[in-house]
């Protein structure tokens, strides 16, 4: 609905009808983009349902859309593969594990906060191994490399970083940085 000024000047009327189309523009604009991950989001949550049912190799694409109540084309919208959307799930995955350790650890606490991620992650996992992607299952698809740089950004980057922080202040002996990270990093692959 347009709105018009009781002044007879025609430039008024433009400038109203200018302003209101451009907001009938950023609602649209906002509107699609509120489609959009809800649409990336459903794929995700749908396409990880399956992949823990059935196994990543036994889902199809068309099976993942079916479940996420959207296209084969809306799929291909978001997702080059279903490979890279398996990795969206794995980093989904890590963020609600992260979000988990995160709000149970004090992460300042040095050994303490150390001890604190091993313990409630094996918790977590534990507690939701019926719920996660195997990580088995994860890392022929994805690759070492590309599961390494996801892990990076969540738990293993925490632990990365209280490991340097430990050796910083001479609470943990200097061994090789990239040594110890691979191993205590390894542990939380397997």
């Amino acid at each position: 609905m347009f709105l018009r000024l009781s002044r007879p000047h025609h430039h008024d009327t433009i400038n109203i009808l200018t302003v209101c189309y451009f907001k009938s523009i950023m609602e649209n604009k906002n509107h699609q983009q509120e489609n959009f991950k809800s649409t990336y989001q459903s794929l995700v949550n749908s396409a990880r349902i399956l992949f823990v049912e059935k196994g990543y190799q036994a889902v199809s694409i068309d099976e993942i859309s079916g479940k996420a109540l959207v296209t084969k084309g809306a799929f291909y919208h978001h997702f080059k593969n279903k490979k890279q959307l398996l990795s969206a799930c794995y980093k989904q995955q890590l963020i609600m594990i992260d979000a988990y350790i995160t709000t149970k650890t004090d992460l300042t606490n040095g050994w303490s906060a150390l001890e604190s991620i091993f313990e409630h992650y094996l918790d977590y996992i534990i507690d939701n191994n019926k719920n996660l992607i195997p990580i088995q299952e994860v890392m022929p698809i994805i690759g070492w490399n590309e599961l390494e740089k996801i892990s990076l950004e969540y738990i293993t980057g925490k632990v990365n970083a209280i490991v340097s922080k430990l050796i910083q202040e001479n609470q943990l002996k200097a061994y090789d940085d990239d040594v110890l990270k691979n191993l205590l990093n390894g542990w939380f692959m397997h």
